[in-house]
């Protein structure tokens, strides 16, 4: 049956256009119709001064994150995706997307639906590879059929996002702060520390945004504040603010 192809067909056809495309140089670029449409579901225009290069590199990273290499550099992977048109730091027009997609590829009961939805499904999950929250539906979405891809390299996927949190600061200060590209690493990084979280605020100095996070852990008796850079995110939700209500922007101090 046409349908129960090998789990991860479809996710590799999506690979395969990006191998298609020239990945160096802006000007080799093909037209944007040509380009694979990665999209997170209805949204507002995406935030303006968007890196191209950024893109041809995020690409080029996921064509290489399929193939689960030793060495990946996940920092890179994640700091490329906060600065391309898709991103979504919430996950969750792009997991709403993906779950619409997935509905319609199990259950329509027009062939050529189905077919169009798994197509969609490969390109948008492409598009968000470096996204936490999406990863893991994608991995919940696996394990109850594997038409939707390989579980191995979703957790592969969630442990090395996870890791590159991790190893990006110590949480001691503002200037030593962990550095997140979506808040579901921040929600990760704060179960990997094993912290219980009795208070946090956000701040902001400039154009640094920052979370600051009063935590207990079971080896420290007193409690002490862990430092978050939440920059990306909270610079796409207050653009986001300003194009869709300008009353509820984020004031600055």
């Amino acid at each position: 049956m046409k349908s129960m192809q090998r789990g991860l067909q479809n996710f590799l056809i999506v690979v395969a256009m990006l191998a298609a495309q020239p990945a160096l140089a802006q000007s080799e670029m093909p037209p944007a119709k040509e380009r694979p449409h990665y999209q997170a579901g209805p949204g507002p225009t995406p935030l303006p001064g968007r890196d191209e290069l950024a893109r041809i590199y995020y690409e080029s990273l996921t064509r290489q994150a399929i193939m689960m290499p030793p060495n990946f550099d996940f920092e890179r992977f994640r700091v490329n995706y906060a600065q391309t048109d898709q991103y979504d730091p919430y996950g969750n027009m792009a997991k709403e997307f993906l779950l619409k997609l997935a509905y319609t590829a199990q259950t329509d009961p027009d062939p050529k639906k189905r077919k169009e939805a798994m197509e969609k499904y490969g390109t948008t999950l492409a598009g968000h590879l470096a996204n936490l929250d999406v990863v893991n539906q994608a991995l919940s979405l696996s394990r109850q059929d594997r038409r939707f891809g390989d579980p191995k390299l979703f957790n592969w996927l969630r442990e090395g996002i996870t890791n590159s949190v991790f190893h990006s600061g110590t949480g001691a200060t503002l200037d030593e702060a962990y550095d997140v590209m979506t808040l579901g690493e921040e929600n990760a990084l704060l179960a990997k520390l094993n912290l219980k979280v009795l208070n946090s605020k956000t701040e902001h100095a400039g154009i640094i945004y920052y979370n600051m996070h009063e935590v207990k852990d079971p080896v420290h008796e007193a409690t002490y504040t862990v430092f978050v850079d939440v920059t990306q995110p909270m610079t796409w939700l207050e653009y986001r603010r300003q194009v869709e209500n300008p009353a509820l922007a984020i004031k600055r101090q």
